[in-house]
């Protein structure tokens, strides 16, 4: 009885694996597309505020905007995580060696998907660094400030009077 009980929790183990490895693959999707619109709108911002976009040529507007294309390609490759995989699983539990091996077929091109997104995120980071390099190499030079400072001088305007005493009050 026992041996049968440990049978059944392995079977039910080995065919739930795949549905919990595509819960986690959607769930870094998920995050993956958070970061990813989050580094959008921050980049975005960025961009919109300074004055930089008034000075640039078009190209040099459009080398800053690579990592915006890179991120779009990695939020769309996580998005298309959730897309609903045709299943054409048996419904026969004799067969669930056969719905193992969708639901493992499933998972692995989730991951698939998955792993691109991340590199494809991974490879406009770089990019973003080179970015704010370039764009700091881009920025003119501040210029000089004088060295010649003068101090205002403070005079005052009030007639001096001379120093009224104190007495001390019982």
């Amino acid at each position: 009885m026992e041996a049968r009980e440990q049978a059944t929790f392995w079977e039910r183990y080995l065919l739930e694996s795949p549905i919990k490895d595509i819960e986690v693959i959607d769930g870094a999707a998920r995050q993956l597309i958070t970061v990813t619109t989050l580094l959008q709108g921050i980049y975005f911002a960025a961009i919109a505020l300074s004055d930089f976009k008034k000075q640039a040529a078009p190209w040099q507007l459009a080398v800053l905007l690579i990592p915006a294309v890179l991120w779009l390609v990695s939020l769309l490759l996580a998005m298309v995580t959730f897309v609903p995989v045709s299943r054409t699983i048996p419904r026969d539990s004799s067969r669930q060696d056969l719905v193992r091996q969708k639901l493992v077929e499933i998972a692995r091109k989730k991951y698939r998907t998955l792993r691109a997104s991340f590199y494809v995120l991974l490879v406009s980071m770089v990019l973003l660094f080179v970015n704010v390099l370039i764009y700091l190499s881009w920025i003119p030079p501040a210029a000089p400030a004088s060295t010649a400072t003068s101090v205002p001088s403070v005079t005052s305007t009030l007639p001096v009077s001379s120093p009224v005493p104190v007495t001390p009050t019982p």
